[in-house]
């Protein structure tokens, strides 16, 4: 019989190209001297010139620390950037950011390493000194980032447990297999998440992924606050940008869901075409609770800078920095010239303002939590008398029947931390409470400038969280348990109270954790009241009978008195006396 042919060798795997994101941007100084980058990132530099740039590219900021030092400053860095997910978008973070620059023909390179959800990347790129796009006081920089290959999972333990069996670990007989773990794909959008996806399960087709719940939860309100409005000028010359603005820009329609805001420059010639750079001052409306609203002032206004996008519309980007009562921001958007067909200079205005996370002031006495009331104590009774005896012979009465009461001991209120299993059960509400899907919306006390949420601290006025709640009860501030349930429903109050809409995913999941925890506290403090009765009646029945009342002495019986005869004649009569003598007289 003819040989059977010999097995073809297994095809090497295809090379997976490697991807060069493209991130622009400028590099600004902030008031307290740290280097901020913010700009656009695509997935190649193609994206940015084309007709839907705006489509394929998002947003991006690093931030220099403290100890960055040098012109371009070289160091670590905070690093954030967006993704456009199919349910929405998403702000990622950036960790173990390092940026290094270096002097280079009149330029500055640059090298940078990091990593984040996707993987491990590195960057490398070019500064410029009042390059395209900057100030002359700006860099403008350009980086193309890399990811590194996503490496193969060692596991020793598995390795060590396979033995003989070739690597396969042998199911148990009568058990379900389990599923293999999948790699990590990224989330699914336009640009980044689909390509690095792909690029990442070719690469990583047979790397052992991490748990599905590492991934980072959704964040709430990622998408900075937008200002829309017009930039004219009155007939002094004076510059105006007037408008009305909101936390997302899909409600900019809405008026009872947006604000005004002002801003003024006072142009030095009216010659002056529009746009002009400059300091913008003015202020914006903050609606607070119960139909309140307040202005608030940018110190030092807005250092507006126009730069030509080179566009056929005659847009202008813009860019610049500011400072106000909740911390320090930038500002980025765009200028497009309006046609109204009376050659008037109207331009259509859009500012995104993001505020800087660890700039937030926070104010210096807080509001401190209302303490709650202890509960009243029973008067104590007085000491009833050693003998039921003195009483009678002092008073002439009978003592009343002393009143059986439990011991005050029971009827005082015992502290939570002495009381036996008390906050073992608190614990362990708490614990069913952030096993719930929403429960990742109150475990950590809210950012307001990370979540880009300047009125949360003029509404909310004491915030509470999981996290506090918890710290609290290890630490034993709670007296009983009211104080803890107070806190805890605290949490969804306000969450309500900021998302006044019925809707919005905070305010449904915050209702749904009351619910919850309603059930749990009110079934605990049934029980605690029974424990208590239950304590009560059997401290009552040990207590000793009352004493009887004694009966007043009886008085003696009365003698009867001894009868005396009399009489009168020679005859004389005769009576018995007691003593049985006769006495007479005549």
């Amino acid at each position: 019989p003819a040989a059977a042919p010999a097995a073809a060798p297994a095809a090497a795997p295809a090379a997976v190209p490697a991807i060069r994101i493209c991130l622009q941007g400028v590099m600004q100084q902030s008031e307290i001297g740290l280097a901020v980058i913010t700009g656009r990132w695509a997935m190649n530099k193609a994206d940015f010139e084309s007709a839907d740039s705006v489509a394929k590219t998002s947003w991006f900021e690093y931030k220099s620390d403290s100890e960055a030092t040098g012109t371009p400053p070289s160091g670590k860095y905070l690093g954030r950037f967006d993704v456009n997910l199919p349910t929405g978008v998403q702000r990622m973070d950036e960790n173990g950011l390092s940026l290094t620059f270096t002097p280079h023909e009149g330029k500055w390179t640059v090298r940078a390493a990091g990593s984040n959800a996707y993987g491990e990347f590195t960057m490398e790129g070019s500064a410029e000194l009042g390059g395209a796009g900057a100030g002359p006081d700006e860099y403008a920089v350009e980086l193309f980032r890399t990811y590194k290959p996503m490496k193969k999972s060692t596991d020793k333990k598995r390795s060590r447990k396979a033995g003989s069996s070739g690597g396969l670990k042998r199911p148990r007989s009568g058990s379900a297999q389990k599923e293999p773990r999948s790699a990590p794909a990224a989330a699914p959008a336009s640009h980044l998440p689909s390509q690095v996806a792909a690029a990442a399960n070719a690469v990583a087709a047979n790397a052992t992924a991490p748990a599905a719940a590492s991934a980072p939860p959704p964040v709430l309100r990622v998408e900075p606050p937008l200002m829309r409005g017009l930039m004219s000028r009155d007939a002094s010359g004076n510059v105006f940008i007037k408008g009305r603005w909101c936390l997302t820009a899909a409600d900019i329609g809405d008026k009872a869901k947006t604000s005004p805001f002002e801003y003024k420059h006072t142009a030095v010639s009216n010659a002056m075409p529009l746009p002009i750079d400059g300091n913008y001052t003015g202020t914006f409306n903050l609606k607070l609770a119960h139909g309140r609203s307040e202005k608030v002032r940018d110190e030092g206004g807005l250092e507006l800078r126009f730069t030509p996008s080179g566009d056929s519309a005659g847009s202008y980007s813009i860019a610049a920095t500011g400072r106000n009562k909740y911390g320090e921001f930038t500002v980025t958007g765009t200028a497009t010239r309006r046609d109204d067909g009376t050659g008037a200079e109207v331009y259509d205005v859009d500012l995104y303002r993001e505020y800087i996370e660890g700039t937030a002031r926070v104010p210096s006495n807080p509001p401190k939590a209302p303490k709650s009331r202890p509960a009243k104590k029973e008067p104590r009774t007085a000491p009833a008398p050693t003998s039921a005896f003195a009483v009678a012979t002092a008073s002439g009465t009978p003592p009343a029947p002393r009143q059986r009461k439990a011991p005050a001991k029971l009827v005082e209120e015992v502290p939570l931390a002495k009381r036996k299993g008390m906050s073992a059960k608190l614990s362990e509400i708490l614990r069913h409470l952030k096993s719930q899907p929403e429960a990742y919306y109150f475990l950590e006390p809210v950012d307001p400038v990370k979540l880009n949420l300047p009125t949360y601290l003029q509404i909310i006025k004491r915030p509470m969280d999981y996290g506090t709640v918890t710290a609290k009860l290890q630490q034993g501030e709670y007296q009983n348990e009211d104080e803890f349930a107070a806190d805890v429903d605290l949490i969804f109050t306000n969450a309500m109270v900021y998302n006044v809409e019925a809707a919005h995913p905070v305010h449904v999941g915050a209702k749904k954790m009351k619910g919850i925890f309603d059930k749990k506290i009110g079934e605990l403090r049934a029980k605690v009241r029974e424990d208590r009765e239950r304590k009560a009646q059997e401290a009552v029945a040990q207590l000793p009978s009352p004493a009887k009342g004694v009966r007043a002495p009886k008085k003696a019986a009365k003698k009867p008195q001894s009868k005396v005869a009399t009489g009168s004649g020679s005859s004389g009569g005769a009576g018995k006396t007691s003593g049985g003598r006769a006495s007479g007289g005549g």
